[in-house]
């Protein structure tokens, strides 16, 4: 076959191998980059069968100094065998580096409030906490005392109307300080940090090696003040299991400290209202096994009764509702980004390779969110991931639907219900843990007296996909899918006030996958979305972008174990407030490429060649200019760079914490 050396350039820095990592990053937006990779890969796969994946390879083996190998015309037993495989597979299986840097991520360090350099209080709740078979690590909070520097003395109440309490909070910031080791070998795991029942944190794990690895998550989780208020339990859940070959224990410390500005002047703002209630719609802390009672499998989603709300509580009037959902997909959703259309095709499992978070109050849509696709940090190849981990595979985001709109029809007295589906999960061994929040701020002096809500656009996405056979074991199957929808609610207070607010969304996605004999793959993924929500004069929207690539090639024979991967992927988020026109944009990039051959030579004697090779960037906009940036490169398991550049002012009540925007501009703009 025919390259142009335009083409071979191309692939070669695909690889990083003929080119700098950095040359890799192409200037210019990501969007741009994917939209060439893509007009590139289209002159490709032109040509018949494997011959794309098969440069690929031959590019890494080259690169290796091992001959070049076809890719094989596999036996039927063969294909059987490679097409029950899981694309994670290799994970847990594969040495450490022989000597590696203990993980870190690209996350910017958290501003601290004006003139507060260390926390007035710091509470510890797990002290070296252990995750052995499953178990669930609990223990106590207590809340600093009312009569220290860093008391508070505002109520909280956990009852009928949820953990509530009035606003505004006690501190200006609270931080979750995670701190972790593991040593031996061990699987990658998932699990969760839940104070009173309320979900604080979303993690998976690394894995370690046998000198042992440390790692650090420092969250911030001010919006939940009022949780804080009170003593409470802490609950530690990591489905860890231990056994002769997988050794590895997470050993977990977990505290919280507590900021205020000297100068009482706090870089973050909060809705302008009197009150708070947080209401946990799945009590998953209550379980022996806390993440089982969040567990859905298939297309019928987890349906959460909603507590009654009244129309006028003890705190007031609700005027803003906002739901946040941790939500990620497991077993073999895990992969959902790489699923072949049906699953008797090997790849996943079935649905294809689009997946939704859809919202439904009442069996009406309420909002949608494209999940952003985490790689953890065993995933395709754990060579990809050490030591720089994969973007928020430390920190899972939580997604925020805006349910405002709705709050005329869920004060009404009645019994409500809030459904929450990952779209084309079709199958039931296709697992999602999904967690809702209900996050209500009330006003004193409001009575609601009358409103309604009305739902515009399709509830379900359209999706058109595809696949073409070019042998039994190899296919190209594309996607192209959209969701276009807005809702709108109007509340009429005694005053005469009247509020109009809505929420829209218009959600875009495509991809192509392209399979060799169920040995060999290539990803090509973008997904975009622009969503946004509006009350009164207060208009917010945010653009997120997931450009996505991923290579894969493996081999499983007597005489090869061979794992050979690059991942580029990159999460975008552009934030747009009407309002002030203020806008934020957060940029992490991350390319990475990883190789592991175990074959025997001539003489029968193992031979192992283990490469790996990571570059990442995070970078914050703000107003349009750039004010910090974070590279970062590692080689063979050693970080070669890791370095900040720059720093952001905070004034308008907004500030980014880790890979989110953390407070409110000026709050709620209208007063009733």
């Amino acid at each position: 076959m025919a390259f142009t050396q335009y083409t071979i350039t191309l692939l070669c820095c695909l690889l990083l191998r003929s080119h700098a990592a950095e040359e890799c990053l192409a200037p210019g937006s990501p969007e741009e980059s994917l939209d060439l990779f893509f007009l590139q890969r289209s002159r490709l796969v032109a040509d018949e069968s494997c011959a794309l994946m098969q440069a690929l390879d031959d590019e890494l083996r080259q690169a290796l100094g091992a001959p070049n190998e076809k890719l094989p015309a596999l036996t039927a037993a063969e294909v059987a065998r490679e097409a029950a495989m899981q694309p994670a597979w290799a994970r847990g299986k594969l040495p450490p580096f022989s000597s590696s840097d203990s993980p870190v991520d690209a996350d910017p360090p958290l501003a601290h409030p004006l003139g507060s350099t260390e926390p007035c209080a710091q509470v510890t709740s797990i002290v070296n906490g252990e995750l052995i078979n499953g178990n669930t690590v609990r223990a106590w909070y207590t809340a600093p005392k009312a009569d220290t520097e860093c008391g508070c003395d505002a109520p909280a109440e956990d009852g009928l109307h949820g953990i509530s309490g009035p606003l505004p909070g006690c501190w200006d910031q609270i931080v979750m300080n995670f701190a972790a080791f593991e040593k031996g070998r061990q699987y990658d795991r998932f699990g969760a940090v839940f104070l009173n029942g309320v979900e604080l944190l979303r993690t998976t794990t690394p894995e370690p090696n046998s000198a042992g690895i440390t790692w650090y998550i420092n969250k911030d989780v001010s919006e939940y003040d009022v949780l804080f208020r009170q003593d409470g339990e802490v609950v530690l859940n990591i489905n860890n299991y231990v056994t002769e070959i997988y050794t590895g224990i997470p050993t977990v410390n977990i505290s919280f400290s507590f900021y205020r500005s000297p100068s009482g002047k706090s870089q973050r703002e909060e809705p302008q209202a009197d009150g708070i209630s947080i209401f946990r719609l799945r009590n998953a802390t209550a379980e022996t096994n806390p993440l089982s009672d969040l567990a859905f499998t298939g297309p019928e989603g987890q349906a959460s009764a909603l507590p009654p709300i009244p129309r006028h509580g003890p705190l007031g009037a609700p005027t803003q509702a906002k739901l946040k959902v941790y939500a990620s997909g497991h077993s073999c959703e895990e992969f959902w980004y790489m699923s072949a259309q049906t699953q008797e095709a090997g790849g996943g499992c079935g649905g294809g390779s689009y997946r939704e978070l859809l919202v439904f109050i009442d069996g009406l849509l309420a909002g949608a969110a494209l999940p952003f696709p985490v790689i953890y940090t065993g995933g395709i190849n754990p060579y990809l991931w050490r030591p720089l981990t994969g973007i928020r595979s430390f920190d899972i985001p939580a997604y925020e639907f805006d349910l405002t709109p709705f709050l005329y029809n869920l004060t009404d007295g009645q019994p409500h219900q809030v459904e929450v589906k990952a779209y084309h999960n079709d199958v039931p061994t296709g697992t999602w843990y999904v967690n809702p929040v209900l996050v209500l701020y009330h006003q004193s002096a409001a009575v609601i007296v009358g409103g309604n809500v009305a739902v515009t656009g399709s509830a379900l996405p359209v999706v058109d996909q595809g696949t073409r056979y070019d042998s039994p074991t190899s296919y190209t199957q594309t996607h192209n899918a959209s969701h276009e929808y807005r809702v709108e609610g109007h509340l009429k207070f005694a005053s005469g006030y009247v509020v109009n607010s809505s929420t829209f969304g218009h959600l875009q996605a495509r991809s192509e996958i392209r399979i060799c004999h169920n040995a060999a793959g290539l990803i090509d993924m973008k997904q975009v979305s622009r969503r946004g929500s509006q009350r009164g004069s207060y208009q917010i929207e945010v653009v997120d972008e997931y450009p996505f690539h991923v290579f894969l090639a493996y081999r499983l024979t007597p005489q090869l174990y061979s794992i050979h991967a690059r991942a580029d992927t990159a999460r975008e988020s552009f934030v747009q407030y009407s309002r002030r026109r203020y806008t934020l944009k957060l940029s992490n990039h991350l390319v990475s490429s990883a190789v592991y051959d175990e074959g025997l030579d001539n003489n029968n004697n193992t031979i192992t060649v283990t490469l790996g090779e990571v570059l990442q960037n995070n970078r914050i906009d703000v107003q349009g200019e750039q004010c910090f940036e974070k590279r970062q490169k590692a080689k063979n398991g050693i970080i070669k760079l890791n370095e900040d550049a720059g720093q952001c002012s905070w004034s308008e009540g907004l500030y980014v914490c880790g890979g989110s925007v953390c407070g409110e501009m000026g709050g709620s703009p209208f007063s009733v």
